[in-house]
This record gives C-alpha cells, structure tokens and sequence, in this order.
C-alpha cells in the first residue's frame, strides 16, 4: 500500500496543472502507467464508499472538486500543430 502512496505523491508532485490539477478520471493528462492507473482504480472503488463515512467533509469536497471544469493544459504541454 506504501508503494501505491508513494507513487500517487510523485505522480502528483509532477501535475502539469499544480494547485489547479482536475480529478484524475477527468484529466486530459494521464500520468499514471496503464497498470498502475488500473491499480489505483480498484483502490479507488474500494475506499470510495468508506471515505464517505470516515471522512464526510472530504468526500463533499471531492464531489465538488469533480464539478470544476478541466483547465486549460499550460501551453508548454500543447501538442504543436
């Protein structure tokens, strides 16, 4: 479980988008390896409902989270045409 925590933290170090990173099933940018972004959504689905009752304020607050719209990706990430 260290292992997925610590790779989440790096992964999140590393956002392009900052302070300003949209929910992760939301961003254009994906930054995890496809096995390990398989990992992290079965940990997901698994803590999901049990963050609602360890940690109500929390939970609202991601739910709000998931309602922002996406940024705009820094220009220095844009694909040239």
């Amino acid at each position: 479980m260290m292992r997925c925590f610590s790779y989440a933290q790096k992964r999140l170090d590393k956002c392009v988008f900052g302070e300003d990173k949209p929910a992760c099933k939301q961003c254009p940018v994906h930054c995890y390896q496809p096995t390990r972004r398989e990992e992290m959504k079965q940990i997901m689905r698994w803590a999901g409902p049990r963050m609602l009752w360890r940690h109500p304020v929390l939970t609202v607050r991601h739910f709000i989270d998931d309602k922002r719209p996406v940024p705009e990706l820094p220009e220095k990430y844009q694909r040239k045409k």
